[in-house]
């Protein structure tokens, strides 16, 4: 851009140049040949001269301006998104008895807002990777200003509205304020900030007033304050809370499912000891004494209820509690897990795999002199211990 302005300007002046004094010469010579004894080579009026380079020169810069200026118009529209000139299009969206500019200005907020909650639907979060202020690294800021690569570091490379486009979360649209005119300024862009689990998107111009709701939601969770204290800045809009994102796939690995399971009965038990001050699932397990195979219930057994349901019944275990992939029924023992007190704790057995208990709880059990029936006898070999309850309970005679 830059070459061709530059080429241009000189090749208009050279040529204005040279058709001024082209023209000069022949009218002062006409001018000096009707005087008697005039030389056209050597006397030639100053003034003339001056005026007519000024002319040359004014001619010049006005052309190159008006090429600068449709060259860069032209650069523009092929990187940003147009500004949306039918705001009259845009009063039906509430805007009440508010000014055009003051419609296109909050409908350009809610834009950026609906493109926030698209990207955080995806991601998880309202930090846009790699945009904004610092990189990504702060994540809030001006929306659509950035620098771009530069030898010096810069507080915005990339913007956030470029990661949003780019990823498809616009789906309505790109709209801006509009006194907006480059990303290369922040005047008229707007600015986001994070707060707890939503974003908030303000902008700089104009005298909207924000929802009541959403200013009491700012105020009450402690949000930053300075995009309304240091730029003035008025009318903004509050996302929604980021939506939580379903849970990862359960491991497919057979010793990661029954480690699971293991680690899953110890929470309920914790849970039960927690308000009950004892691990003793009273009235269940082995002739209802809290011990013994966990899911495993018959009756007329010596399991008539089992540990499990007493947990679930009570609030301390899922319904769909995670089992061993051997399991496949309470009637049946095959990848049941086993539950023992010993002292003031308790452990959950599962049966032998590649896993092995930590050093601290097998040490634990063999120094309190706990039972090694689930180990010696049923090949239970991994178990996971508890943390001490408040009240200590008797031995598990077996």
């Amino acid at each position: 851009m830059k070459r061709l302005l530059n080429s241009t300007t000189s090749a208009l002046w050279h040529r204005s140049e040279a058709l001024t004094k082209g023209n000069l010469m022949k009218r002062v010579s006409t001018e000096v040949a009707d005087k008697p004894g005039g030389d056209a080579s050597r006397d030639r009026p100053p003034r003339l001269w001056n005026r007519l380079r000024s002319t040359a020169i004014v001619t010049c810069l006005a052309f190159a301006a008006t090429t600068f200026t449709y060259a860069s118009a032209t650069e523009a529209a092929a990187l940003e998104p147009s500004l949306p000139s039918d705001t009259a299009a845009l009063a039906d969206s509430g805007g009440g008895d508010l000014e055009e500019d003051e419609i296109l200005r909050q409908k350009a907020v809610d834009h950026v807002v609906k493109a926030f909650e698209s990207y955080g639907k995806t991601n998880g979060t309202y930090l846009v990777e790699g945009a904004g202020r610092w990189g990504g690294t702060g994540g809030d800021g001006w929306v659509f200003y950035e620098t771009g690569p530069s030898r010096y570091p810069s507080p915005y490379p990339t913007s956030i509205a470029s990661v949003l486009i780019d990823e498809g979360h616009f789906t309505d649209g790109v709209f801006y304020d509009p006194l907006w005119r480059s990303k290369t300024w922040t005047f008229g862009d707007m600015q986001a900030y994070r707060c707890e689990d939503r974003v908030g998107v303000f902008t700089v111009h104009g005298d909207g007033k924000a929802a009541a709701e959403d200013r009491a939601w700012w105020v009450d969770n402690n949000c930053t304050q300075y995009p309304a204290d240091k730029l003035d800045l008025g009318y903004f809009k509050l996302s929604y809370p980021i939506p939580r994102l379903p849970d990862p796939p359960l491991p497919r690995d057979p010793e990661d499912l029954r480690i699971m399971a293991v680690w899953e009965m110890l929470e309920a038990l914790e849970s039960y000891g927690d308000a009950n001050g004892t691990y003793l699932v009273d009235g269940s397990g082995f002739r209802g004494r809290g011990s013994g195979w966990a899911f495993y219930e018959k009756a007329g057994s010596n399991y008539p209820a089992s540990i499990a349901n007493a947990l679930i019944e009570t609030g301390h275990l899922p319904a769909d509690a995670r089992h061993d992939p051997l399991w496949e029924n309470p009637l049946s023992i095959a990848g049941d897990v086993l539950v023992y007190r010993c002292q003031d704790r308790v452990a959950v057995f599962t049966r032998e795999g590649i896993s092995k208990p930590s050093t601290e709880d097998s040490d634990w059990w063999a120094d309190n002199g706990c039972t090694r029936y689930p180990i010696d006898r049923l090949n239970t070999t991994y178990f996971k211990l508890s943390s001490p309850v408040d009240e200590a309970q008797t031995n598990d005679a077996g």
